[in-house]
């Protein structure tokens, strides 16, 4: 997916002013971007199953509706939890400051080793 058509897809969909898209080369899936706009961060996930995409949206805010602190879908202009492009589900996330976990379960190996 390029950025332009992501940005554009966006900025349609959500009240959000992007500055910068960057895809997350970490990502296991690449699927994962990381959207700087004027006012925030956030993070984009492109999924290629509806099915997927709705036990993730169901997930994540069974999580947040139980004060569990992880990011929360940022819903749609239209209310939606995604959008679609092309044959892909998008839904767009808070950003979460923080270390991510795959370093603290290294830190942990490496405190029990």
């Amino acid at each position: 997916m390029k950025n332009l058509d992501l940005s554009k897809l966006l900025q349609e969909n959500y009240d959000i002013q992007i500055i910068c898209i960057e895809k997350n080369s970490e990502s296991s899936m690449g699927n994962v971007y990381l959207i700087n706009t004027v006012d925030n961060k956030y993070i984009i996930k492109v999924y290629n199953n509806y099915e997927h995409t709705q036990s993730m949206i169901k997930l994540y805010n069974f999580l947040n509706e139980n004060k569990f602190y992880v990011p929360k879908i940022i819903p749609t202009k239209n209310k939606e939890y995604y959008t679609k492009y092309s044959d892909k589900y998008i839904v767009l996330y808070s950003f979460l400051e923080g270390i991510q976990l795959k370093n603290i379960i290294q830190t942990a190996n490496d405190i029990i080793i």
